[in-house]
């Protein structure tokens, strides 16, 4: 006698996922815009031989801000106030006037957020798809 049923005894791709990243204080795309922005302005600060260091300080100020408020509020999913919150405390580490500091944070935010275990469950899924089925 044959018997068919509804249910898959076998698991497969559909069935198993990865599970997510912790979530942490700042979304990835908020450390990325504090390095880059660090990194822009300060770099160009350079050429000035520091002369535009006040106005340089002010304009990462408010573009650590604006940056890190938009990244907060539409990828991190957080509510304005916490995402302005978060954008204050940014537009402090790009308005200092050390680049080193604003890599630092940035480069820490980038480490703390998941991006290693994003990338673990990438290439478990590609290494899963990859096996004869």
């Amino acid at each position: 006698m044959l018997c068919l049923t509804t249910e898959n005894p076998m698991p497969t791709d559909q069935n198993v996922s990865a599970p997510l990243p912790k979530r942490t204080f700042f979304h990835p795309s908020s450390g990325m815009a504090i390095l880059g922005l660090d990194w822009l302005l300060f770099s160009g600060n350079v050429l000035t031989g520091g002369a535009a260091t006040p106005l340089v300080c002010l304009l990462g100020f408010v573009a650590g801000i604006i940056a890190t408020t938009a990244c907060q509020r539409y990828a991190g999913r957080s509510s304005w106030g916490a995402s302005l919150l978060k954008g204050v405390c940014a537009g402090i580490v790009v308005g200092v006037p050390f680049p080193i500091f604003g890599t630092f944070v940035g480069g820490g935010i980038l480490a703390a957020s998941g991006l290693s275990s994003l990338k673990k469950g990438r290439v478990q899924q590609e290494v899963a798809s990859l096996e004869p089925t």
